[in-house]
């Protein structure tokens, strides 16, 4: 059984304060037009503070200091097969810069709203993360719990595929049948993207097409039981 592969992604955001007001951003209509907090995903090379720190440049123009930036609550999320870890900064009265829209096509204005009077258009996460911090909490996960059909085993790819899979990765295949030089074959015709999505693996493996020519004929002639044919080294040459 394949174990189901997750995506990690981290995410810092920006709770800027200033006279008990966040500020907030607000999406262009073509994004959606819901609001959200400044910041973004955390570069390779960086650390949260330094993504943040460019973010909010980046998106308003302010200009923090990660020493002024406090970690106050984090949130750990799972959407599908990717899972974000978003920190959550706040920064009270200490920054430099008026802020404003730097990234039009994103975004259509800039707004302080009272701290317990979030805007209605915020995403469920972000609703849910700044619940959190005003109650004290510094750690969350979301959804809160998880749905009955996540929490089964993940799903894995049929038989036949993790058949061939085994039968690719080694030299040489002890028995092979009618319904697996069927499926070998149209592996050939569509070499590695149709097969890499079921998968998510790289395929480096190429079929010998007049090999299973060959194979096929055998077994029209009926000169050979498919299910006791061996294919050797010289069957599936690797590129």
């Amino acid at each position: 059984m394949l174990k189901r592969r997750f995506r990690t992604i981290l995410t810092a955001r920006l709770l800027l304060e200033y006279r008990e007001h966040l500020l907030f951003l607000q999406q262009t209509p073509r994004n959606g037009g819901g609001f959200t907090l400044p910041g973004g995903k955390v570069e390779g090379e960086e650390f949260a503070k330094e993504a943040l720190v460019r973010e909010a440049f980046e998106e308003v123009g302010v200009i923090v200091l990660p020493k002024h930036l406090k970690l106050v609550h984090i949130t750990h999320r799972k959407v599908d097969s990717i899972v974000e870890v978003i920190f959550f900064f706040h920064c009270q009265h200490v920054w430099a810069g008026e802020p404003s829209v730097k990234e039009p096509e994103k975004f259509q204005n800039v707004v302080w709203l009272p701290l317990d009077e979030p805007p209605e258009k915020l995403t469920s996460v972000l609703t849910h993360a700044l619940d959190a911090w005003k109650t004290g909490k510094i750690f969350s996960q979301f959804p809160k719990s998880r749905k009955k059909s996540e929490a089964k085993s993940s799903p894995s790819v049929t038989l036949n595929e993790v058949q061939l899979k085994k039968k690719l990765e080694i030299n040489t295949i002890p028995i092979i049948g009618l319904n697996d030089i069927k499926l070998i074959k149209k592996v050939a015709k569509k070499v590695e993207k149709p097969l890499e999505k079921k998968l998510d693996t790289k395929i480096d493996t190429k079929i010998d097409t007049k090999e299973l020519k060959k194979i096929d004929k055998k077994i029209d002639k009926k000169e050979v039981k498919t299910d006791e044919k061996k294919v050797t080294k010289k069957s599936i040459k690797k590129v």
